[in-house]
């Protein structure tokens, strides 16, 4: 789930665990994201780098 950078699908974890079914898969990946959740997490703040993408943070200079 962490290495695919659009997040990933009950299929694929099907395929990757070699679960019996696809609603174990389902079922499952349900249950890890609800665990990943940590609703006392601080929120984040300054540069943040996400997929290969800078959001927050100062302005920065233009390229001439």
């Amino acid at each position: 789930m962490m290495t695919s950078k659009s997040d990933t699908s009950a299929l694929n974890l099907h395929r990757v665990l070699g679960l019996g079914s696809s609603q174990t898969s389902w079922a499952m990946l349900h249950r890890y994201r609800d665990v990943m959740v940590v609703p006392a997490r601080e929120k984040l703040s300054g540069t943040v780098e996400m997929d290969e993408t800078f959001t927050g943070g100062g302005k920065l200079a233009s390229r001439a």
